[in-house]
């Protein structure tokens, strides 16, 4: 499932391996947007349904805030 969604984004794959990364990197990008703007903790979320659209910001800050992380991987 990872590697069609990758793909379907950018028309690479990365592999499982890749998109593992780089979810444990969005945690990393978590952490130093608190401790650069001394927000508290974003609380992780998946889809959110709002009128019947969903949307998926990834993270949700304080009560009105949302944080979306994207991460890249180095090319070797």
């Amino acid at each position: 499932m990872w590697r069609g969604i990758c793909g379907l984004l950018d028309g690479k794959t990365i592999g499982v391996a890749g998109a593992k990364l780089c979810h444990e990197l969005e945690g990393v990008a978590r952490a130093l947007y608190c401790d650069t703007t001394g927000e508290p903790q974003p609380q992780e979320v998946g889809l959110i349904l709002n009128h019947g659209v969903g949307y998926s910001p990834g993270s949700l800050v304080d009560a009105n805030g949302l944080l979306e992380i994207k991460t890249k991987l180095r090319k070797f």
